[in-house]
């Protein structure tokens, strides 16, 4: 495996991170891989932001599990872009970049796992996809889901009981 580059929540260099136009960048740069960060709506659409609230990011304030994705969508990223959707940011990935995606905070969202895994699958990219999270349970769930995807633990530090689970 070679790898050019990480983009890590695509080019935030000169873009919002984890915006489209971030993702875009990093592509148009010639980056093999890129690492988004995965929250999930009130109505249960995976997202993309790092943070689990919108305070930081646009010019609204709260978490995004408390908004629908068409409120999600009212909100600015400065200058002009808006929350994307896990699916629009893995759109322009297709074939042309491999996608690292951490799902942030899982214990916040049930059934995150699922819901991430079938806009993978709707979008025919589980060879194109790898799964992380220093959540290692919601890992083994996404195990139970699917044993083709590809899955990575996170860890500040490694602890004997990693191993069990690596």
């Amino acid at each position: 495996m070679t790898i050019r580059g990480i983009a890590h929540r695509g080019y935030p260099v000169n873009y919002p991170e984890n915006t489209l136009s971030s993702f875009q960048a990093a592509i148009d740069l010639g980056f093999s891989h890129m690492e988004l960060d995965v929250h999930m709506s009130k109505d249960g659409i995976p997202v993309v932001m790092h943070d689990h609230t919108i305070d930081r990011m646009t010019d609204g304030n709260g978490e995004i599990r408390k908004y629908t994705l068409e409120e999600l969508k009212q909100f600015t990223i400065a200058p002009n872009e808006k929350i994307p959707t896990l699916e629009e940011a893995l759109q322009l990935a297709i074939d042309r970049i491999i996608v690292s995606i951490e799902l942030k905070n899982p214990n916040l969202y049930p059934g995150i796992e699922q819901k991430v895994y079938k806009v993978i699958k709707k979008l025919n990219m589980e060879n194109q996809i790898y799964v992380i999270s220093f959540d290692h349970e919601s890992l083994q769930t996404l195990r139970g889901i699917s044993n083709d995807i590809q899955i990575g633990p996170l860890a500040n530090r490694i602890r004997p009981s990693h191993y069990r689970l690596i």
